[in-house]
């Protein structure tokens, strides 16, 4: 079971953690029909920006934007990021979020 542990657990102030495994994606982006399609479960980021921080102190980022999921859009023959996925990588100490499709964002 996954759980929100940044909410309880915020790492010391000043300090950036940066975590995968959590398949955050842009649901605002996925394709009208699609929306009920939960691979891993409850959304883990209700209320949060794909590129806003995590936790109360605002010190945690999560990067990894569920792109295992994109095996599910090719074989419901859905264009890449129809089910809110995409590829990012995080620059420090810039702070800002790289995209596949080529958008950058900057992490607040």
């Amino acid at each position: 079971e996954r759980i929100r542990w940044w909410e309880s657990a915020p790492p010391p102030p000043g300090r950036l953690v940066v975590v995968g495994h959590f398949w955050r994606r842009f649901m605002g982006e996925i394709r009208a029909g699609q929306q009920n399609f939960t691979p891993s479960g409850p959304d883990m980021f209700p209320g949060y920006r794909p590129e806003q921080l995590l936790g109360p102190g605002k010190g945690v980022m999560c990067v990894d934007f569920a792109v295992g999921v994109r095996f599910e859009e090719r074989g419901k023959g859905l264009p890449e990021g129809a089910l809110g996925t995409n590829l990012g990588a995080l620059r420090l100490p810039e702070r800002a979020l790289h995209l596949a499709d080529g958008r950058v964002l900057k992490v607040s």
